[in-house]
């Protein structure tokens, strides 16, 4: 399968240690180790944190293709914090370098040429209505592909008009039991 996944590449930060992530770069790597074709559309940072994303891509073997770099935003972070139950928080500086992605005709023009099957994508980077927007644009254009929504509620980083728009565009929609009762 080919695979479009759009949103949030980001460093979660726990204590001193970093580790790269965002939702829907797990899933890429996943995908791919599963043998799928996936390309990111996002955006890192020009800084050390966006250097050290892509050349951590690549290592998992994943196309930098549309990975734009944004001048002005640095690579996003999550600060985690882990409650006394293991359960874990996140804060999210935004905006952040993800929140910077586009999709121009050249873009686009490349992701139809891709001919994913799927478009995967989350709600933390679509809380910014340029992506909404690119994301409507990118479903529309590839109208052949189906979309899989990891809900992914993050506090301060959603609301409820929001994720009815993007379930409605769904095929999938993954959410956990937290994520239903909050929904509920």
């Amino acid at each position: 399968m080919r695979i479009i996944s759009m949103g949030e590449v980001l460093w979660d930060v726990i204590g001193a240690e970093e580790y790269l992530g965002g939702a829907p770069l797990n899933f890429s790597a996943a995908a791919d180790r599963l043998g799928n074709t996936v390309a990111n559309l996002t955006a890192v940072g020009a800084d050390a944190r966006g250097a050290r994303a892509i050349s951590a891509m690549r290592e998992l073997g994943l196309t930098t293709e549309f990975v734009q770099t944004s001048p002005a935003l640095p690579t996003g972070t999550a600060v985690v914090v882990i409650d006394s139950a293991g359960n874990a928080s996140f804060v999210i500086d935004r905006p952040a370098a993800f929140d910077d992605a586009f999709s121009d005709h050249s873009i686009m023009d490349r992701l139809i040429a891709f001919n994913p099957d799927w478009i995967y994508f989350g709600t933390l980077a679509q809380t910014n209505l340029d992506a909404e927007d690119m994301l409507a644009n990118l479903v529309q254009s590839l109208s052949g592909a189906r979309c899989f929504y990891d809900m992914n509620l993050r506090t301060g980083h959603w609301n409820l008009p929001l994720v009815q728009r993007l379930s409605r565009l769904a095929a999938v929609l993954k959410l956990n039991e937290t994520e239903a009762e909050i929904l509920f």
